[in-house]
């Protein structure tokens, strides 16, 4: 499933039944667990594309090791929700990448190169992949929706803000 382009953008429902086509399905606890944190994933970022500006979502990508080629709104709010739920992850086993892991579907795809001029091949099940600390700044702790979100949830580290 992942060298069909624009595989991320599927609906869940319509890559599980590509994967159950392709030899690919996820073991029953595996998909319900993905499909739960695709769920959780994708409204965390449509409240952080909503909520938050531009300068505060590039803040926490920056703080948090991370970047974007080109500015996207969902695609950086994207990042910012996935950290925020389950923690940066651990560099690119393969090319050392430390930002260069995206997880769709359950499924860890590269986006690093190998000695620079080679996509990095490596795909890698989203459980598998180490997580660490991810940090939300001052800068983006201004907004008072986050701060709020982060001080109910506890477990999410805030760095500064007071």
């Amino acid at each position: 499933i992942t060298q069909l382009k624009g595989w991320r953008y599927l609906k869940w429902e319509d890559a599980a039944q590509i994967r159950r086509c392709t030899g690919e399905a996820l073991a029953p606890d595996d998909a319900a667990l993905s499909e739960n944190e695709s769920r959780a994933r994708h409204e965390l970022a449509a409240r952080i594309s909503g909520r938050l500006s531009k300068p505060q979502v590039l803040a926490v990508l920056e703080a948090n090791g991370m970047a974007l080629a080109k500015w996207n709104k969902s695609a950086a709010a994207g990042l910012c929700a996935a950290g925020m739920l389950f923690g940066r992850t651990a560099p690119c086993e393969v090319c050392g990448g430390s930002d260069a892991l995206r997880i769709a579907l359950g499924i860890g795809t590269c986006s690093g190169t190998v000695n620079g001029f080679v996509k990095c091949p490596n795909r890698v099940e989203a459980r598998r992949l180490g997580r660490y600390r991810f940090t939300l700044p001052a800068a983006a702790l201004a907004n008072a929706w986050l701060r709020l979100y982060a001080e109910e949830r506890g477990a999410v580290p805030v760095d500064g803000g007071g």
